[in-house]
């Protein structure tokens, strides 16, 4: 008996967890998800849930990003360099690529309304870029 109340209420824990990660930041509510304001929101909220999401997020663009590049060595493709972000030899961290992302957003205000999967690589690229 005591087995079904600990799953019911763990369930419930769950449900009520996703549901407010799956949240916009609060002052991200009229922002389109899927914009640099969105995520430079995101990035500079104050909720470790909020934060995490946008480390998250930009380490999967930067992971993307890196595999397109060795791809794009193995092709021999010239464009490869412009394409990517050199972080050297010792990597990066999700906070000081999330930082890059704030510091770059803030930067190019202009770039608020387009996609935020953009940004992040601008701001990678501009961050560290290949010499």
């Amino acid at each position: 008996m005591k087995s079904t109340a600990a799953t019911a209420s763990a369930a419930a824990l769950l449900t009520l967890f996703l549901g407010y990660a799956n949240m916009p930041p609060a002052a991200a509510a009229d922002i389109d998800p899927n914009s640099v304001e969105y995520l430079l929101s995101q990035c500079s909220a104050t909720s470790a849930i909020e934060v995490a999401g946008c480390r998250n997020y930009i380490a999967g663009v930067a992971d993307m990003v890196g595999f397109t590049h060795e791809v794009m060595k193995m092709e021999n493709l010239e464009s490869a360099v412009l394409t990517t972000y050199c972080p050297g030899e010792e990597g990066l961290s999700y906070g000081a690529m999330s930082q890059a992302f704030v510091n770059w957003a803030k930067k190019h205000p202009e770039t608020w309304q387009k996609p935020k999967f953009g940004g992040a690589i601008d701001a990678l690229v501009e961050t560290w870029p290949c010499r």
